[in-house]
């Protein structure tokens, strides 16, 4: 199976949880759980069962026996736990640091029991292990190898050209995979993507742009598959220790001069939803007031700014990659010319997938950062918990404040609903008002794949699960 997509990995770390790994990331590694698409209940993955003790602060997993990496040795439970230590290790820099460190100890009575015990009762944890993708533990120490127990084991990476997998045939579900191997071209747009559709150079393309799709929707050689779930958030960020985003006021005047109406109808042709804040309607989070509060006022924009002293106006530099999330530089072009009128001058600099990733994970962005994230459709405490924007200690805006420790302290431990959802309330309001992370676009992703493909799902988090796929030989 060949699959096209626009961007290309940022590394081979499964710890790493990056956007681009969709078509990779469930073909090479499991994790103990997934989380149903249908209620988010967690369902059986490497572990066979899971047993939390009567106070919930001990959590045990019955790990599946005769589990294989792809090296041929068999998973044991001292596996999982190496894996939830590197997450832990701050000099590793996971994106699941946060959420691992709910887990206080670890143990390992036997091959296939883990006992793991939590800081404290949360609803979350699940959660953290249906994200915590388990790998060989020594692969991981280097950059150049995938190692999992997934459906396919990895064969190479060239950047820039093509990740190639192949069937693993002792893979511990029996009879799977179906195809022989899968290969994944990156291909530099959309338009490309199209192109090796019709002209049967790939099978499947991923996260395509909405005219692309409508390019291929009355060709009864394809099918297009609107994700029902999981959509991605397109945000700019503001880094909150540099002048003048130092100034709330700023930030929520630059918040306001964001025409996102006017971002839709002329990029997305009308495709996707405004908003101005990361929760879609599903979540107890969501506020429709807020979601549609941070209109297009550049009026009122002028007076926040001139209240906070800078009417006269300043430059700012605003930082993007766009092989990675192409929407987000020409949303920035737009914004740069609405700008003009503020007397605000917007310097957009474009880099790599590469040097976005490290700038992003080590918090070096200069001013203005534009981002997608996503996951905030599971239980709101996972954004805080697992998604860079908005981790405390670590977003790349600088963001901190006792208040934002106390809410998310509140909504990853809160048992009662009512109580946490009063809490998800308080948090969106907060994160309105701040305004150090601003979305102004979710779209759910789209794949325009053959009608000889079968088989094919997807996570919760919008990632190609491919161990069912097969294609009818043309």
């Amino acid at each position: 199976m060949r699959v096209g997509q626009s961007v290309d990995l940022l590394s081979l770390d499964p710890h790493e949880d990056n956007f681009a790994d969709g078509a990779m990331l469930h073909q090479v590694f499991n994790s103990l759980v997934k989380l149903s698409t249908e209620d988010l209940e967690p369902q059986p993955e490497l572990a066979e069962s899971w047993q939390f003790s009567d106070n919930g602060g001990t959590l045990t997993f019955a790990l599946r026996k005769g589990v294989l990496f792809h090296d041929g040795t068999e998973l044991t439970a001292s596996d999982v736990a190496a894996n939830i230590a590197r997450v832990q290790d701050p000099e590793v820099g996971s994106k699941l640091r946060s959420g691992s460190l709910l887990i206080g100890s670890v143990e390992t009575p036997d091959d296939h029991t883990l006992v793991v015990h939590l800081t404290e009762p949360t609803p979350t944890i699940m959660d953290f292990f249906s994200k915590l993708m388990i790998a060989k533990p020594e692969s991981l120490l280097d950059p150049t190898r995938a190692v999992g127990t997934g459906a396919f084991s990895f064969v190479e990476w060239v950047p820039g050209d093509h990740v190639t997998l192949r069937r693993f045939d002792n893979y511990w579900r029996e009879g799977l995979p179906y195809l022989d191997g899968i290969e994944i071209k990156i291909l530099p747009d959309e338009e490309s993507i199209v192109a090796n559709l019709r002209a049967g150079a790939i099978d499947m393309g991923r996260r395509i742009v909405q005219s692309a799709a409508e390019n291929l929707a009355n060709d009864p050689n394809f099918e297009i598959f609107v994700s029902p779930h999981g959509s991605v958030y397109f945000s700019l960020g503001f880094v909150v220790t540099s002048p003048p985003l130092d100034n709330r006021d700023v930030r929520r005047a630059l918040n306001m001069s964001i025409d996102r109406e006017r971002f839709q109808t002329v990029f997305l042709k009308g495709f996707g939803t405004t908003t101005c804040i990361p929760w879609p309607k599903s979540s107890p989070a969501y506020n429709e007031t807020l979601a549609t509060g941070c209109y297009f006022d550049l009026e009122g924009a002028r007076t926040l700014l001139s209240g906070a002293g800078y009417a006269d106006g300043f430059s700012l530099t605003a930082e993007v990659a766009p092989t990675v999330t192409p929407e987000t530089l020409r949303l920035l072009q737009l914004w740069q010319q609405d700008l003009q009128q503020l007397n605000i001058r917007l310097d957009i600099q474009q880099i790599s997938g590469a040097q976005y990733s490290q700038k992003k994970q080590a918090g070096e962005f200069t001013q203005i950062w534009a981002d997608s994230f996503s996951g905030t459709n599971r239980h709101p405490a996972i954004p805080f918990l697992s998604s860079r924007p908005f981790m405390p200690g670590v977003n790349p805006s600088h963001f901190a404040s006792p208040e934002y420790d106390a809410l998310i302290e509140r909504l990853t431990t809160e048992q009662d609903p009512e109580a946490m959802q009063e809490a998800a309330q308080e948090m969106t309001a907060l994160l309105a008002n701040e305004a150090f992370i601003n979305p102004y676009m979710s779209k759910p992703g789209i794949w325009a794949y053959t009608t000889r493909l079968h088989g094919r799902s997807e996570d919760i988090g919008e990632r190609d699960i491919l161990e069912q796929a097969w294609l009818e030989r043309p």
